[in-house]
């Protein structure tokens, strides 16, 4: 009743959140809204409006720096929210088994003997749980390179429009078309191991020959253990390089010219 309440309040919009109508420097624009603050929209404004403003200033910044400030920001919410309502269900879930087990007697079956089967019950339930952690640590992997991806083809587009998106499906294409070496960008290593992982998680299932000959941690053929530790590390260090990434996209703009 509760989720039909909601959707019903929000149909057409695709959020459960409030949208308020927010003024910006192109004009009046819907803006999804949590907690009273306004969350820009995914898209920036259409190309012409962008080449009829670049060399006009808003506030004192300039239309491309404004749009690098924007792109700086690199949207993990879902993510967030994905992995900390798992972590919850799965938490509460492990403490009622984790209670069930430490509690459970004897008298509570016709035949004593069924206590072990009951157990053994209780321990496949602990194992799936643990399964269901790997499996949320590598989705959170592969769903955070997912967002790095798209939202460097993203960027490319808006400020390096003279290059071809479809030229961008693999790091050796984006290497030659970017006008800048990238491996300068800070914590290029970050990025580059998150995209080694990705890599071997989706293809091999195990670690890869070419993330241990890059990062020598990993051993090949070994299977991933939890990969939380690794998501936890990555992630702000991921975030650090879009920054670096952007800037120097942005510092080589077309927009400019």
């Amino acid at each position: 009743m509760l989720a039909s309440t909601v959707f019903q309040k929000t149909k057409g919009t695709g959020y459960a959140y409030n949208k308020a109508l927010k003024t910006t420097p192109f004009g009046r624009s819907d803006a999804v809204t949590r907690g009273g603050f306004a969350i820009m929209p995914h898209e920036t404004a259409p190309l012409s409006l962008m080449l009829g403003i670049q060399k006009e200033s808003i506030l004192g910044i300039s239309f491309v720096q404004l749009l690098e400030n924007l792109h700086k920001r690199l949207e993990t919410e879902a993510i967030d929210e994905f992995r900390e309502h798992l972590k919850i269900s799965l938490d509460r879930t492990e403490r009622s088994i984790n209670y069930e087990y430490q509690n459970v007697t004897e008298d509570q079956f016709e035949d004593p003997f069924d206590i072990d089967s009951y157990k053994g019950m209780l321990e496949d339930r602990f194992f799936m749980i643990e399964e269901v952690r790997k499996l949320s640590d590598e989705l959170s992997i592969l769903a955070l390179f997912k967002h790095v991806e798209i939202h460097t083809k993203r960027v490319i587009k808006r400020h390096l429009p003279s290059i071809d998106s479809k030229k961008l499906f693999n790091i050796n294409s984006l290497k030659q078309e970017l006008p800048f070496t990238l491996e300068k960008v800070t914590n290029f290593n970050a990025f580059n191991e998150l995209r080694l992982i990705n890599n071997a998680i989706k293809h091999q299932g195990k670690v890869s020959a070419e993330l241990a000959r890059n990062f020598p941690s990993w051993q090949e053929g070994d299977e991933f253990p939890r990969l939380n530790n690794t998501y936890l590390r990555l992630y702000p260090q991921v975030k650090i390089y879009i920054e670096s990434l952007v800037g120097q996209i942005a510092s080589h703009s077309e927009l400019n010219t």
